[in-house]
């Protein structure tokens, strides 16, 4: 298996929270971090749980305008 990586537009308000994310981690434990490897982290976590259902109901809530 080939080591690659791929470019994704991520929503600005999951950015943000993100972003939150990476800070707590830093100042918790007081260790630096890039961000990608928070989003690695998270997508990491999100794959082993997310369910067909899961993205069904983001698809929803995208098209009802709930998520922007």
């Amino acid at each position: 298996m080939t080591n690659q990586a791929k470019t994704y537009r991520i929503k600005g308000s999951l950015v943000e929270k993100a972003k939150k994310l990476h800070i707590n981690y830093i100042i918790d434990r007081k260790e630096a971090v890039d961000e990608a490897e928070v989003i690695n982290a998270l997508i990491l976590k999100g794959l082993e749980t997310v369910q067909n259902s899961d993205i069904a109901r983001y698809l929803e809530l995208r098209e009802v305008g709930e998520i922007k």
